[in-house]
């Protein structure tokens, strides 16, 4: 009786246990797969939806769309990631970090044709560059700005034949791609116009020639001007070797308007370029834009925006300076700008003589890396200038400033905590002029524009704040810019 007893509960057992797991199910693994954690998908089977937008789940693929190609993929499970995908065998993933630090999914596509597109080392990207907050500067996180092309753009700017040189040694460092379009831009400033086009051809298959690169390439072997290009950084190194030429040109033409113009874009684009500005090309710049504004802005029969005044019996530049100030209340100038601008030697006129009064608003734009500052009217330099600029321990302070009135001739100094230094003193560094700057305030900020009595500081950091000149350049400067002038220093 008791053996058929048992035999009954053991046959109720297996019962219960086949009722319980039913036909054709398999008993769970030991290990539970925990809620957000790594789900293995068989092959075959879709994975369960996830959408609980929680830092560190994944919705995962289907099998066989994965990178490991079918049999069992592992959703991608790395910290901080929000709804990723995987991505299709063979293609990289297309997530793009956010600032948070999260990743976000963004489809990458290949351009349309036609459209611009860059090559970097290797990889292909967008090739759009950040809207500039400066016109022309290039993003800094750009494949166009990486080390190679920008050693490489430098040096074409410094001498093309010796590039020219590098590129057949192929000593560039620049990604093949890349040296295609520094072939056309050899080719093209070599007027070589069949290699030019072969080039561009080759580089267009290469996909890394971008559609301002090809304009500028084309440009440059029919002669023909432009801007600046900043497109990348050998576009831009190319633009500067064809502009300089062209300012040149124009210089000796006597077309002192166009060679002026170009040499103010050379000279503001080189301190906005990727790699740091050359004293050696900003003097012979400076030089050039000189001798053309001579003949241009410095000339009463140039181009540039004016009003005209008549001279009175009696009148001085001031009293004619006053006349223009009462018909024009916004109008910055000073006497020393209108004899400048009309040619006069000294400051005597005479009854009836026609002065043009200059109208376009005057800066300083001061770059310390570079160590130049320039003096532009409008948006075009009449003059430029190598500086010297604050140590390191006292820094010229970043900004905009205005030209205080007390601008002084012979300046004596007052240092802090110390007794006053007369001009002419061996221990007094302001040299012959003084031209103090102003806070956005009105109020006297201790800085200024002087001469110095160590011209051997200049282009150095070597002051304690303020800006020194060398001694003609500063008493230049000193005749010409108006109080009430901005002054911008920039970085």
């Amino acid at each position: 009786m008791r053996t058929l007893l048992l035999l009954v509960l053991g046959a109720g057992i297996v019962w219960f246990v086949w009722r319980g797991l039913g036909p054709g199910q398999s008993a769970p693994s030991e290990a539970q797969a925990a809620p957000g954690s790594m789900l293995h998908v068989e092959a075959g089977a879709t994975s369960p939806d996830v959408s609980t937008g929680s830092v560190g789940t994944d919705e995962s693929t289907k099998a066989g769309a994965g990178v490991n190609g079918g049999a069992g993929l592992t959703s991608r499970s790395a910290g901080n990631t929000v709804g990723d995908r995987s991505s299709p065998e063979g293609e990289t993933s297309p997530d793009v970090q956010s600032p948070a630090g999260n990743s976000s999914p963004s489809a990458t596509r290949d351009p349309a044709p036609g459209s611009d597109r860059v090559s970097g080392t290797g990889s292909e990207t967008s090739g759009a560059l950040t809207p500039p907050g400066t016109p022309g500067t290039l993003r800094p996180t750009s494949a166009l700005v990486s080390p190679a092309e920008v050693a490489a753009a430098e040096e074409l700017l410094k001498d093309r034949v010796a590039f020219e040189a590098q590129l057949v040694a192929g000593s560039t460092n620049l990604d093949p791609a890349r040296q295609d379009v520094a072939t056309v831009f050899v080719h093209a400033l070599a007027a070589r116009e069949g290699e030019t086009h072969s080039a561009l051809e080759r580089a267009a298959r290469s996909g890394a020639l971008r559609a301002a690169e090809r304009d500028l390439a084309l440009r440059i072997v029919a002669g023909a001007g432009g801007p600046i290009v900043a497109d990348s950084a050998l576009a831009r190194a190319a633009s500067a070797v064809a502009e300089e030429r062209a300012a040149f040109a124009a210089l000796d033409a006597s077309r002192f308007d166009d060679a002026a113009s170009s040499f103010s874009r050379l000279l503001l684009a080189e301190i906005d370029s990727p790699w740091r500005a050359d004293a050696t090309r900003l003097e012979r710049w400076s030089l050039g834009v000189r001798e053309a504004q001579r003949r241009n802005r410095w000339n009463p029969r140039g181009k540039w925006r004016s009003t005209e005044v008549v001279v009175q019996p009696g009148d001085s530049l001031i009293h004619v300076r006053k006349r223009a100030l009462a018909a024009d209340p916004n109008l910055v100038v000073c006497t020393g700008q209108i004899a400048r601008a009309n040619g006069l030697e000294g400051e005597v006129i005479h009854p009836g003589m026609k002065l043009r009064i200059p109208q376009d608003p005057v800066q300083i734009l001061v770059d310390l890396d570079a160590h130049w500052a320039f003096y532009i009217a409008g948006t075009e330099v009449i003059a430029a200038w190598p500086v010297g600029v604050g140590s390191e321990a006292s820094a010229t302070r970043l900004g905009s400033f205005t030209v205080g009135a007390k601008k002084t001739k012979e300046p004596m100094w007052f240092p802090e905590g110390r007794k006053p230094v007369p001009f002419g003193d061996p221990a007094n560094p302001l040299g012959t002029r003084w031209i103090p700057w102003n806070s956005s305030e009105g109020l006297d900020t201790g800085l200024g524009f002087h001469g110095t009595n160590d011209p051997g500081s200049i282009g150095k950091d070597a002051s304690l704040g303020c800006i020194r000149m060398r001694t003609l350049d500063v008493e230049e400067l000193y005749d010409i810019l108006p109080v009430g002038a901005a002054v911008r220093v920039v970085p």
